[in-house]
């Protein structure tokens, strides 16, 4: 006794009762949370006054396992955080930020640019919260000025 018979004309029909099961769990479990949890971010870096086009900024969050945002100041010193190439915004929490200096746009062409204090960047002492369900507008007013 065979336990299947190709030759039952009931087949086509379990299979394609099958194979639309299978997409409807599929769908169902794409549904509802889009994983992280994340909420907009959005600023303006200026170093002395002056927009810093070309900065990149990083939002670590602090809490473990938690991936990063980036963004790049435009010339106008503005940015906006995007958590991965889907999704813009940053992890709902506390992060710590770090601000380094771009490749365009922030120093005259035949100058190197000063690099930024440390306690901008590698040892960062910038903390930010994102908080859930607001658009969080967070400028960075930077000075080369010891402390």
């Amino acid at each position: 006794m065979s336990l299947l018979n190709f030759t039952d004309p009931r087949l086509p029909k379990t299979a394609a009762h099958v194979v639309r099961l299978t997409l409807l769990a599929g769908l169902l479990s794409g549904c509802g949370s889009s994983g992280a949890d994340v909420a907009p971010v959005r600023g303006r870096v200026t170093l002395d006054g002056a927009p810093m086009a070309g900065a990149r900024i990083r939002f670590q969050p602090e809490a473990s396992g938690g991936s990063p945002s980036y963004g790049a100041a435009d010339a106008d010193g503005n940015y906006v955080l995007g958590y991965n190439r889907n999704q813009s915004g940053a992890l709902i929490g506390w992060h710590t930020v770090s601000i380094e200096r771009g490749g365009h746009g922030d120093a005259p062409s035949n100058s190197k640019p000063q690099p930024l204090p440390a306690r901008y960047n590698t040892a960062s002492e910038l903390r930010e919260e994102v908080k859930a369900g607001e658009d969080n507008v967070v400028d960075f007013a930077l000075t080369t000025d010891a402390k």
